[in-house]
């Protein structure tokens, strides 16, 4: 199974740095779900759930906004607040 590596990072502290399978979130645009080889993306994102899944255990995180970023493998997720 292939990875990439997420990052969520808030103005307080990392939240997340771990490899994954994938990552779905809310942008302006509508749901995504990010996984290992996608394209290079920008997306701001809406209040909402942030699910990520490493192999077959999946999380929930609650994001207040911010940024979702793709290049390469590596994950970015720079958020105003998030919790689990």
């Amino acid at each position: 199974m292939s990875f990439m590596h997420l990052e969520v990072v808030t103005v307080e502290r990392t939240v997340v740095s771990a490899n994954v399978s994938a990552v779905t979130a809310t942008t302006v645009e509508g749901q995504i779900s990010v996984l290992p080889g996608h394209l290079p993306l920008v997306a701001l994102l809406q209040p909402g759930e942030l699910r990520v899944r490493r192999d077959r255990e999946e999380s929930l995180l609650f994001v207040s906004g911010g940024f979702l970023q793709v290049a390469g493998d590596d994950v970015v997720v720079l958020a105003d607040a998030c919790e689990s």
